[in-house]
């Protein structure tokens, strides 16, 4: 261990990451096998609004954990923990405990091994593209054969505008 006349022999980044003391916990929608866009549409701007999407995507990268410090009055260089990686691993476990809490006990079975709030999310990406992609076609042949039927025209304007908005949801939105 380093006395404390030790100073890290490099500084802090200049690229500061978010700080959060705490992340509540406020995603109301429990991610199923079937409500991935929905559950994205209320996740995304949170996270945003957070300030914390670089964990998500990877652009608020992990620091070292220990870092090299310098002795001002032997020279001897000894390493020490990182403050910037202990932040960084706080933060992400507050991330990952939001996310982990918004889902049901079967999509948490699925992420469970992994252990950044990045991974995770890369996960989800990965295991509702296909649902998302095969909702989309369902959506698109629904629209195409959509009857106005015995509704009032309120209810199929609403019922079409429904389909477009989780078509949207999905990645895929109508184009006029």
């Amino acid at each position: 261990m380093a006395s404390s006349s030790a100073t890290p022999s490099n500084p802090p980044s200049s690229f500061s990451v978010p700080s959060l003391s705490h992340l509540p916990l406020t995603l109301n929608i429990k991610l199923n096998h079937s409500n991935y866009p929905v559950w994205k549409a209320q996740a995304l701007p949170y996270f945003h609004g957070q300030g914390v999407m670089g964990y998500l995507d990877g652009t608020i990268q992990t620091s070292p954990q220990e870092i090299d410090a310098t002795n001002t009055l032997t020279g001897a260089t000894t390493k020490v923990p990182n403050p910037e990686f202990t932040h960084w691993l706080h933060q992400d476990f507050l991330i990952l405990a939001t996310i982990n809490s918004s889902f049901t006990e079967d999509v948490l079975s699925q992420v469970m091994s992994y252990t950044t709030s990045k991974d995770v999310w890369l996960a989800l990406q990965r295991n509702f593209s296909s649902i998302s992609r095969a909702k989309a076609v369902q959506l698109r042949t629904q629209l195409a054969t959509a009857r106005k039927g015995a509704m009032t025209t309120r209810e199929f304007f609403l019922s079409i505008k429904r389909m477009a908005d989780e078509l949207a949801l999905a990645g895929q939105p109508l184009k006029s």
